[in-house]
């Protein structure tokens, strides 16, 4: 009897042993397997992630693939497709490229811009008057000016100092042709966005490769808090404020007048139909911009002492009379690195890391305004970051397959 319940307790642990053997066998498959699809899957999606990269490079090594619209295009010939689309966004493009298999999507965008290089530091009209200079003023690249010369002038006993790197030539009697902007930057398949829809979320981002959304507003207000990113335009006929406590990064703000306040921090590009002003102690960083193209009426541009925008400067008028009274005026150690364009009159006190055109200088004191006088000023094309990506100022003619290179990746 004893004998036989040893016999039955050594076969029950047998059987238990068999089972723990067959358990951890089958646990040691099952972890291969899922190991195995694991690895599977994490190649997938690194075929699929340089399948994207690889259309979107195919797209920039050639300029003439970027054109607005949709595409769809099998980059390896293995049953693997990649969706682009490209649109513009203010004075860059967004190319937006989206890569499936089965379940899997692998989904990208990026700005891009021309790449361009100026060597022109600074061209002024040509109306027989020569430019003056007063007290220390630094021109490093290409200067084109009335006569192709640049005279000292002291205004107060001061002494003048010019140093100049670059030619100097004769410019033309009107300034460099722009390029065709198109300001209507709402695209047809936009969606509103409501007020509303924004004070309920404190972090608001809209990705690139959806429909923009447009929010028609007459005050931004609602934003103080907030920060919105993304593929969001803000369209008025007013005046629009933004002011330091509001994040915005890659929007557009469309309004007739905007005034940035001081303390203001973030990315945006400006499209005004009249008025900007930027007030002291502003960072506007990379890539934003300003542009006032065909007022109404004349307009004005201030930047404020001690800001920086990182992108460059437009205003285009389209009459002469619109142009003697239009000005940009650039404060007192406030930096512009890229191009600044005034078609209209420029007073320059701060600094220029680009190039600037201008058909008139201004200079103005407490005492009175100097005409075609330019003082205390640096402006130097060559301190241009390498990889920078300026606004494309003029049509290029000449087939340059890195036309179009990477600004970020948004």
């Amino acid at each position: 009897m004893i004998l036989q319940k040893l016999k039955a307790s050594s076969l029950l642990q047998a059987v238990f042993v068999c089972f723990l053997i067959a358990t951890l066998c089958f646990g040691i498959i099952l972890l291969s397997s899922y190991n195995s699809l694991f690895q599977k899957r994490i190649l997938q999606k690194t075929q699929l992630q340089l399948t994207n990269d690889a259309a979107i490079t195919l797209l920039l090594s050639d300029a003439a693939n970027i054109t607005n619209g949709s595409t769809q295009m099998s980059v390896f010939s293995n049953q693997v497709n990649t969706n682009t689309n490209i649109k513009d966004w203010g004075f860059y493009k967004v190319i937006s490229a989206k890569t499936y298999y089965n379940k899997d999507t692998i989904r990208k965008s990026i700005l891009v811009g021309k790449t361009a290089k100026s060597t022109t530091a600074l061209y002024v009209t040509n109306y027989d008057k020569i430019v003056n200079v007063a007290g220390t003023v630094t021109i490093t690249g290409d200067v084109f000016v009335p006569k192709g010369l640049l005279e000292k002038r002291n205004l107060f006993g001061e002494q003048t100092t010019i140093t100049i790197q670059g030619a100097q030539k004769e410019a033309e009697n009107q300034l460099p042709k722009l390029r065709a902007i198109n300001t209507n930057c709402i695209p047809e398949s936009a969606a509103n966005l409501s007020e509303e829809q924004l004070e309920k979320e404190s972090i608001y981002v809209r990705s690139f490769d959806k429909e923009t959304q447009v929010c028609h507003t007459n005050n931004l207000s609602f934003l103080e808090g907030k920060i919105v990113k993304g593929n969001i335009i803000f369209q008025s006929n007013g005046t629009l404020i933004l002011n330091k406590h509001m994040q915005l990064e890659d929007v557009i703000i469309n309004a007739r007048n905007v005034v940035i306040q001081s303390g203001f921090k973030g990315t945006v590009q400006i499209i005004a139909s009249s008025s900007v002003v930027v007030e002291d102690d502003v960072k506007l960083s990379y890539p934003s911009s300003i542009l006032v193209q065909h007022p109404s009426n004349v307009t004005n541009v201030t930047i404020g002492k001690e800001s920086v925008i990182i992108g460059g400067i437009i205003v285009n008028n389209s009459t002469h009379n619109k142009v003697l009274e239009s000005v940009i005026s650039i404060g007192e150690d406030a930096l512009i690195v890229g191009a600044v364009y005034c078609y209209g009159t420029l007073e320059l006190k701060g600094n220029v890391y680009g190039s600037v055109f201008a058909d008139r200088l201004l200079t103005k004191t407490k005492e009175t305004s100097y005409a075609n006088l330019l003082m205390d000023a640096e402006i130097d094309v060559s301190k241009l970051p390498e990889n920078f990506i300026g606004i494309p100022l003029f049509e290029t003619t000449h087939n340059d397959k890195n036309m179009y290179e990477t600004v970020k990746e948004l």
